[in-house]
């Protein structure tokens, strides 16, 4: 059985600022209310007096990503890179990380990395950065690369209980589920609600015949609000 769960986490980015300007306003006002169409309406109508303005292409990059229009995303940040080739602004940083993860949901992950290994240029400490590069990695099943950046993610951070359990995801896909609990271990002893952390344990509990330890896991899931683990706990558990 290999039960696990591979979420997708997408650090899509905003402005750092905002102009004050009523358009850009209510699209972001629009935004935020998950309003993508009104959003992109009203920064269209505020890029017509300023094609240049850096907040409103973001905003409007991240609503065109929430309506799966990725080239448009592209678009628009690659049009904020060309407007001041000269100096980097946080707006830059922001479109390069957009663009990486815009490249991720399009499957292009290498493409990808490309931006991502830019933004790191520039912060280097930046843990996300290595999340993203490892989901890229993982989605590849280039398995041992996905863990170098999880590693990496931990050496930053000794308490980022997502580290840990990525790192875990990765033993565990790559079948070593001894290294996977000990992980896993780690990503819950720093997060004791880390409900996802305790429904893959209990997912690699079961791979080495602990039944018992799974199912201990898998009701603590469940406890935490996890209730796609019923039917697991049902089949496995209910004796």
């Amino acid at each position: 059985m290999r039960y696990i769960i591979l979420l997708l986490t997408i650090a899509f980015a905003l402005p750092s600022h905002a102009q004050s300007d009523e358009y850009l306003q209510r699209g972001n006002e629009a935004l935020q209310n998950r309003q993508y169409a009104e959003a992109i309406g009203y920064l269209n109508k505020s890029l017509e007096s300023n094609p240049e303005q850096e907040s409103a292409l973001l905003l409007r990059s991240q609503a065109n990503y929430a309506l799966k229009k990725y080239d448009l995303v592209i678009q628009d940040c690659e049009k904020i890179l060309d407007i001041n080739k000269t100096i980097i602004t946080d707006d830059d940083f922001t479109a390069i990380w957009n663009l990486g993860v815009t490249y991720n949901s399009m499957r292009q992950f290498e493409k990808a990395r490309s931006y991502f290994d830019i933004a790191l240029k520039m912060q280097p400490e930046n843990i996300r950065l290595y999340e993203n590069i490892g989901y890229g990695y993982m989605e590849e099943k280039k398995y041992d690369l996905a863990l170098k950046q999880y590693e990496k993610i931990v050496s930053l951070d000794s308490h980022s209980d997502k580290g840990y359990y990525e790192i875990g995801k990765i033993y565990y896909l790559k079948k070593q589920f001894r290294k996977a609990i000990t992980a896993f271990d780690k990503a819950i002893s720093i997060n004791p609600s880390y409900g996802i952390a305790y429904q893959n344990r209990g997912s690699a509990k079961l791979e080495i015949k602990d039944r018992e330890g799974c199912c201990r896991d898998w009701r603590k899931c469940l406890s935490l609000g996890i209730t796609q683990i019923k039917p697991y706990l049902e089949k496995y558990c209910a004796h």
